[in-house]
């Protein structure tokens, strides 16, 4: 289940204040849910957002929550001097 920008903004603005849970602190939109509980964590079911970013996703170069947004909405950016496809 791939997430879209309108699904991540539409948790957002759905929910005036955060969840907070085991899922948003563990999970990961990207790389799924840290349990193994697809249908029933709060972040792959796009009812909350995720708080950090995990560690699968360190280590695909991805930063920080800005980074994994852009990447799971497709967009790129490139290097202006390399030409390198950044995260």
């Amino acid at each position: 289940m791939k997430a879209t920008l309108t699904d991540i903004n539409k948790t957002l603005a759905a929910r005036p204040e955060p969840i907070k849970d085991v899922h948003t602190e563990h999970c990961c939109v990207r790389h799924g849910c840290k349990y193994g509980k697809n249908d029933e964590c709060t972040v792959m079911t796009h009812k909350a957002s995720q708080s950090y970013i995990c560690e699968r996703c360190e280590n695909d170069g991805i930063r920080d929550m800005h980074d994994l947004k852009r990447v799971i909405i497709g967009v790129t950016q490139t290097c202006p001097y390399c030409q390198h496809t950044l995260p």
